[in-house]
């Protein structure tokens, strides 16, 4: 049952994840929101980041905001990390897929460090 999960949720997110733009890193910068989306949103199964405005080299509509889903340990870690960053008062470098959400223009985070 779980790869069929894994297959849907691969083809979901292809799905909604159309432009592709360059990848690459931020700028480091403050978090200014970290948020989950409720059930009905655009982009429920995603976890929702913005930075202060800066560099983006996703070319993504919004160029502050970066969305991923908790879908493996790598992305939890990802997540504890941002949190962690955000309760800190730490600036973070994003690394961008290059991809953008087709409905909320969001960039998709693949990478974080922490200054």
């Amino acid at each position: 049952m779980r790869p069929a999960i894994a297959i849907l949720f691969a083809f979901v997110c292809a799905a909604t994840f159309t432009d592709a733009h360059a990848a690459g890193w931020t700028q480091f910068r403050q978090i200014t929101e970290f948020n989950q989306q409720p059930a009905a949103g655009s982009a429920s199964e995603m976890v929702y980041v913005t930075l202060a405005a800066g560099s983006n080299p996703s070319g993504c509509s919004t160029s502050n905001a970066f969305l991923f889903a908790l879908t493996n340990e790598r992305h939890k870690r990802i997540f504890s990390m941002l949190l962690a960053a955000k309760m800190a008062g730490n600036s973070v470098m994003l690394y961008t897929t290059g991809t953008c959400h087709s409905s909320t223009g969001d960039a998709l985070l693949d990478g974080v460090v922490i200054e």
